[in-house]
């Protein structure tokens, strides 16, 4: 059948197989999971940072694995285009997975594996689903898991995020420092306990705000240290099972704004203080 707008492609797995759109670049795996959690209505296409951080993960990845002999390299270059036109923000449509959803990030992982491989395929002239020449699982997701490259992703787009955070917060104390100039001479009553208390002025409780957003913004930069240890290649549960020694190369020839450290703890692969940290909560 020749692909246009209203042909389909059947693809399989062990509960069966499906039909799918045939311009689809997910593939069962997603469609199975866009089914089974119509929780929100709001697809992870729409989080443009945790995307690129993903794509950013398996372009590393997909070089680290040429680099040992693991992937050929007209896989890897072909992964890494993909990855570069994740980032550049294309094919978001096809990110179909509802931002709430159980298994820990499995479906959006397998939603970004899947939409790689077939666009990748797509690179190389074949039709989408035609998994023997590039699969998800055996090429794009070769030594990685669900647990180590989503919370490896995370962490890249939080730190990506914070330097934005902390300038919006800036500007924000800024324009309220402005207002308790402006309001300095209009007087209130202040309320405690949702009761009228002793008098101020309009302009004391601005500044109040001003100075909070202030001491909230001076925290960002501590905190978002706290992310920089990276667990990929722990895998499943911390202890690197079918994984290689490639982590090293996350970095090299791709841009993390900031230096990344590798940290991987037996059943600790999600490293979830740091991300309790990047929250402020710890």
């Amino acid at each position: 059948m020749i692909p246009g707008e209203s042909w389909t492609r059947i693809e399989s797995d062990e509960l069966g197989s499906r039909r799918l759109p045939g311009e689809a670049l997910y593939g069962i795996n997603t469609l199975r999971a866009a089914e089974n959690f119509p929780v929100s209505g709001m697809r992870i296409g729409s989080l443009a940072p945790l995307i690129r951080a993903m794509a950013l993960t398996k372009k590393a990845a997909a070089a680290a694995n040429y680099r040992l002999g693991k992937l050929s390299a007209r896989k890897a270059e072909v992964i890494g285009r993909v990855c570069d036109e994740l980032m550049a923000g294309q094919h978001a449509g096809h990110f179909v997975i509802d931002v709430f959803q159980g298994g820990g990030g499995t479906s959006s992982h397998m939603n970004l594996n899947e939409v790689i491989a077939n666009r990748g395929l797509e690179l190389m002239g074949r039709a989408c689903g035609q998994y023997e020449h590039l699969h998800p699982i055996r090429d794009v997701n070769r030594s990685q898991s669900t647990t180590d490259v989503h919370a490896t992703a995370l962490r890249i787009a939080l730190m990506q995020g914070a330097p934005g955070l902390e300038r919006a917060l800036l500007a924000l104390a800024e324009a309220f420092a402005g207002k308790a100039q402006e309001f300095g001479g209009i007087l209130k009553l202040a309320r405690t306990h949702l009761q009228d208390a002793a008098p101020m002025t309009l302009g004391e409780e601005f500044h109040a705000f001003s100075t909070a957003l202030r001491h909230e913004a001076a925290r960002i930069w501590p905190a978002s240290q706290s992310l920089a240890g990276l667990n990929l290649g722990g895998t499943m549960v911390g202890t690197g099972l079918a994984a290689l020694r490639w982590c090293r190369f996350l970095r090299q020839g791709h841009k993390v704004d900031r230096p990344m450290k590798r940290t991987i703890q037996h059943e600790d692969t999600q490293t979830v203080y740091g991300r309790v940290q990047g929250q402020g909560r710890a």
